[in-house]
C-alpha cells in the first residue's frame, strides 16, 4: 500500500512541478526515483542480512555504502547545479517519503507486536 501511495505522489507531483519549472519536475523525479530504488533494495538486502547464515561483515558494509551513496548523491548534484536540479524541492520528496513511512506505520498494526 505504502509503495503505491509513494509512486502515485511521486507521478502526480512529478506532472504538476514539470508544469511549473522543469527543474522541479527532474528534482522531484530523482528524489522519488532514488528512495524507491532504495527501498526495494531494501527489502531485498535485509532477507539476507537479516538471516544468519549469510550474514557477513563485507555484505553489510556494502549496503552502508549503497545506502550512503543513494541518499547523498542526489543532493549534493542538486545543490551544485541548481539549475538542472532543485535541491529545495529534491529534499522535500525525502521529508515527504519519511513522513508517508511515518504515518503509514503509525497506524499499522504488526503481528509481530500484537500480543496473543
Amino acid at each position: 500500500m505504502e509503495n503505491k501511495i509513494r509512486i502515485s505522489i511521486a507521478g502526480i507531483g512529478a506532472v504538476i512541478l514539470f508544469i511549473l519549472n522543469h527543474t522541479y519536475g527532474l528534482a522531484w523525479i530523482v528524489g522519488w526515483s532514488s528512495l524507491i530504488v532504495l527501498s526495494y533494495f531494501r527489502e531485498k538486502y535485509y532477507s539476507i542480512i537479516l538471516t544468519e547464515a549469510s550474514f557477513s561483515v563485507g555484505k553489510y558494509i556494502a549496503y552502508i555504502v549503497f545506502v550512503f551513496v543513494i541518499l547523498w548523491i542526489p543532493p549534493v548534484l542538486a545543490f551544485m547545479f541548481p539549475t538542472v536540479l532543485n535541491p529545495y524541492v529534491l529534499v522535500s520528496a525525502y521529508f515527504i517519503d519519511r513522513f508517508i513511512l511515518f504515518v503509514g506505520r503509525a497506524f499499522k498494526k504488526e503481528s509481530v507486536y500484537v500480543s496473543k
